[in-house]
């Protein structure tokens, strides 16, 4: 995807999301600005370079790759269903995690949550994909409910419990699952859920590591968190040692997505994902000069 698409994507969204805000009403629309601005964007216009991290989730791009016969409107549709539910997420998210807002977060996310829904039912009828948007959104709602419980320091966090956590971020999976079941490529489902998952793994370990001090913080122990401190050492000194193989694990679950991005003949998948990797590598360079930093800050303290 060229920067003219981008472009092109990104004012349809823009001018969109500006009719959703204007139609949700004056009580619920300062909660919707707020959410709006909290994560790069304005009620007119979608921050392009939010959309299109390289470091976010794909979910306009999954849209693109996958559809090969949709006309121009229709994934226009589908791409605005995908943000529709990334913005619920992200209030619901924002309530829980940092008591952001009150009662007015849960109905706007409720409005939100309708329109990518209405977007959807506007074109696909297939029982098989409304059964996966039901399975998906169940379990995410489990996910959520799950995490506060999970994150207490006493609490037990099994692999079982880290899968539940890791399907918050699913219902990525649905817009481009309607791409296929709109062109009778539903058989292609099983490879779509094997992508998206690696993607959102590769993703939650990325930002799981880099919050990890916040988090420590903030008393929320992820499953990262306790990897880290489980040896008792300082949480930086972790960090700095397992920075290498956190790289390494997340190239092998984009290398994973990679074979299934090309048996669902994804052809714009390989560009993205070596924009993601040079960020992720980018990004953990940034993380350790920063401790070097401070290391030297530290010693000329004590010098």
């Amino acid at each position: 995807m060229d920067s003219l698409e981008r472009e092109t994507i990104t004012n349809g969204l823009s001018a969109r999301l500006a009719v959703l805000v204007d139609g949700v009403g004056s009580d619920l629309r300062p909660a919707f600005v707020d959410i709006l601005s909290r994560h790069g964007h304005s009620p007119q216009r979608l921050n392009e370079a939010v959309l299109f991290h390289p470091l976010g989730h794909p979910m306009v791009q999954l849209i693109d790759w996958a559809a090969t016969s949709l006309d121009p409107q229709t994934q226009l549709d589908l791409m605005e269903s995908a943000v529709a539910g990334y913005l619920a997420v992200r209030a619901q998210d924002d309530l829980l995690d940092e008591a952001v807002g009150g009662s007015e977060v849960t109905l706007l996310s409720t409005v939100i949550l309708a329109r990518h829904q209405a977007l959807l039912a506007r074109h696909v009828a297939d029982v098989s994909f409304w059964t996966l948007f039901e399975e998906r959104w169940a379990a995410y709602a489990a996910g959520m409910a799950a995490e506060e419980r999970l994150h207490h320091p006493t609490s037990a966090f099994t692999d079982e419990d880290y899968e539940m956590v890791l399907q918050r971020s699913m219902p990525l999976l649905i817009p481009p699952a309607a791409v296929l079941a709109l062109e009778d490529r539903s058989d292609q489902v099983p490879d779509l859920t094997v992508l998206v998952d690696r993607l959102v793994r590769a993703t939650q370990l990325y930002n799981d590591f880099h919050d990890a001090p916040d988090d420590l913080r903030a008393g929320n122990h992820t499953r990262m968190v306790r990897r880290l401190t489980a040896s008792g050492h300082p949480i930086g000194r972790e960090m700095v040692r397992m920075s290498h193989d956190v790289v390494t694990e997340i190239e092998s679950l984009v290398d994973d997505g990679r074979q299934s991005a090309h048996r669902l003949g994804f052809v714009g998948f390989e560009s993205w994902a070596r924009q993601r990797m040079a960020a992720v590598r980018a990004g953990h360079e940034a993380l350790l000069a920063s401790f070097l930093d401070q290391a030297r800050t530290t010693l000329d303290e004590f010098g």
